[in-house]
């Protein structure tokens, strides 16, 4: 029960299951593919995940192609945003904001399991 307590804010568990959403965003589970491009979206989910956008032009001049100019500046102001945006998520307003939202989603909730006569889901309840 803790466990789901812990993952109903909304983030992954852990590094594991956010890595795998970045490989599935590229390739998703519920759409065919074939075993070539799920390989390849696992490479490139793995170096977006672990170098950010700058992943995507290595593995291009890996592969022989030239970035061009476009393709760099991309690159660079996604790093960018994506600092941007970890550096935010840090703040301490930031924090207090989400912390809020959570608190009110999570009434909002238990409003609704009250209303529908408690759980519907829980060990041992059948």
């Amino acid at each position: 029960m803790r466990l789901l307590k812990r993952c109903s804010c909304g983030p992954t568990q852990n590094a594991y299951e956010s890595l795998y959403n970045v490989i599935w965003s590229k390739c998703p589970k519920n759409k065919f593919c074939s075993m070539r491009k799920l390989q390849f979206a696992a490479v490139v989910g793995i170096g977006k995940f672990n170098f950010g956008s700058s992943s995507t032009l290595s593995l291009c001049e890996c592969l022989g192609l030239k970035p061009g100019h476009h393709g760099l500046r991309l690159a660079a102001t996604r790093q960018k945003l994506r600092i941007s945006n970890s550096q935010q998520a840090h703040k301490a307003k930031e924090t207090s904001r989400r912390q809020k939202r959570k608190a009110a989603r999570l009434q909002r909730e238990q409003e609704l399991q009250d209303l529908e006569g408690g759980s519907s889901y829980a060990a041992e309840l059948f």
